[in-house]
């Protein structure tokens, strides 16, 4: 059990959304977590897409500090800085092992990762499949 770790998932029509999520208090102990997500009685997704908030991802503050950390940054400045916010999307391998779907990935301290898995609709019921 990592007791750092949190977890959150919602389903919204043909998509499955989980928030994963890495912090302690600032005097407690913390590293990056290994996580093994599996989703029980799954059908095979038709794909997967991890999104990352962390030193590495959307982390504008760590090229401010790169280029100087200006006080009075130029409207250059701003655009990089906000390019470097941006949360971005990478597709995340999963295995699909019968009715589990399983995905690895790795969750730095003090960071959250958005893995969202999509799936074909259902045929409507009497469809021939």
């Amino acid at each position: 059990m990592h007791t750092t770790v949190d977890a959150w998932l919602t389903r919204r029509g043909d998509r499955v959304t989980v928030l994963i999520t890495n912090h302690a208090q600032p005097d407690l102990e913390i590293r990056s977590e290994e996580i093994e997500l599996r989703l029980l009685g799954a059908r095979a997704p038709r794909g997967a897409v991890i999104r990352r908030v962390d030193a590495s991802h959307a982390n504008p503050k760590a090229v401010w500090e790169q280029i100087g950390s200006p006080t009075y940054p130029t409207a250059e400045t701003l655009e990089l800085l906000e390019s470097a916010s941006a949360i971005g999307t990478a597709a995340q391998p999963f295995q699909q092992l019968s009715d589990v779907t399983q995905i690895n990935f790795t969750v730095p301290a003090h960071a959250l990762a958005v893995v969202r898995l999509d799936y074909e609709p259902p045929a409507p019921a009497g469809t021939p499949v």
